[in-house]
């Protein structure tokens, strides 16, 4: 787990600055999405609560994936949906 800040501007064009923590998530698609790890998000609770944002700290972050040689497919699509159909 490693810390991190999400800053962004918000609506009123002010800065908000999050402090997380993210870290690497799911053995299948580490092994099969090298380019661009699924990640885990873990935000504070007390500091969504403060801002009237949900109770949902912990979020999963699933990117784009690339097939490799051992799974040619159209950007690694069909195996990450054969992964949920089975799961």
């Amino acid at each position: 787990m490693r810390a991190a800040t999400l800053s962004f501007l918000d609506k009123q064009g002010n800065r908000q600055e999050w402090p997380l923590d993210i870290s690497l998530r799911g053995k299948f698609r580490r092994m099969h999405c090298k380019d661009m790890p699924p990640l885990r998000l873990d935000f504070s609770k007390k500091d969504l609560e403060e801002a009237g944002l949900a109770q949902f700290d912990d979020l999963k972050l699933v990117n784009y994936c690339m097939g490799d040689d051992r799974h040619p497919t159209a950007g690694g699509t069909c195996e990450l949906f054969r992964w949920f159909f089975i799961s």
